[in-house]
């Protein structure tokens, strides 16, 4: 989910050459069934030595994962104010890494900072 999230802030606040083919091609990757990937990762994972560990079961999960965190994420970070962003630049140079996080949270499925009850 954290690099899922990094991406969809990047494709949904920033204009490069690329950018919506790339949004596009995640969008894609949620078209392709798992099922249809089970025969093929299965030989790749044992290949690669990676079949029945725990990096291997990480790897595969991200993978299937991380298209569906950039759909979702990509048009919550759209919706976000811009002045948020502005406000990063307040004159003392603060980081919008110090002020999206309270707002992002909700789309991330999280509290932030952790509820204390």
């Amino acid at each position: 989910m954290l690099f899922g999230s990094m991406c969809a802030y990047v494709l949904a606040r920033f204009t490069f050459p690329g950018s919506r083919l790339l949004y596009y091609l995640m969008l894609a990757g949620l078209t392709f069934p798992i099922f249809l990937a089970i025969v093929p990762l299965f030989f790749v994972l044992r290949g690669i030595g990676l079949l029945n560990t725990l990096p291997g079961l990480i790897l595969t999960y991200a993978a299937f994962a991380f298209p569906f965190t950039v759909f979702f994420l990509y048009a919550f970070f759209r919706s976000l104010s811009r002045s948020i962003a502005e406000a990063a630049d307040d004159g003392r140079r603060r980081r919008v890494a110090d002020l999206l996080p309270d707002h992002a949270a909700d789309g991330a499925g999280r509290a932030w900072p952790p509820s204390r009850s």
